[in-house]
């Protein structure tokens, strides 16, 4: 009965250490995001594009300026992950673009858009970069360059200031 009582006294102890001492998360915390926690939001962007870009000279002029690369989204692995470079695009409207990784310039060129369908318009670069393939949504500070309907991958921008 003694041994009971103790083990008893014990376990509640522990509970009640635990309890109290337990890590609580604060909410400015990070934590690996992932596919559920940290998506692209692809329906925003797509319907404000459709309602703000119906017309290839307003994407040229809304594209226009310094767009950083935050994550990508898998289409195989249904998993959105954080970009693993530090990769900022500058889209100059003399048509012409420069990419830096880390500050060191990787592809430099003249762009254009492509008509891919009556409301689909990809990028066309004079030197392909892999983050810049797909179609175009864009949404004021939000751009998305998106292969996932030839099973490639979504590559989330947002605008950064001069």
């Amino acid at each position: 009965m003694r041994n009971t009582l103790s083990l008893i006294t014990y376990s509640i102890l522990t509970l009640l250490l635990l309890s109290t001492s337990a890590c609580t998360r604060k909410s400015s915390d990070t934590i690996a995001p992932n596919n559920e926690t940290n998506p692209i939001p692809f329906d925003a962007i797509h319907n404000c594009h459709k309602a703000s870009n119906p017309y290839p000279s307003q994407i040229t002029n809304n594209i226009l300026g310094n767009w950083q690369w935050e994550k990508t989204f898998n289409p195989w692995t249904q998993k959105t992950t954080f970009a693993s470079k530090h990769v900022l695009i500058h889209f100059n409207d003399a048509s012409t673009y420069h990419i830096t990784e880390s500050g060191v310039t990787v592809a430099t060129g003249v762009w254009s858009l492509k008509q891919l369908s009556s409301t689909e318009w990809q990028l066309q670069l004079t030197q392909d970069y892999e983050h810049t393939q797909g179609t175009i949504a864009l949404c004021n500070n939000e751009l998305i360059l998106s292969s996932t309907y030839v099973d490639g991958p979504a590559n989330y921008f947002v605008r950064k200031s001069q």
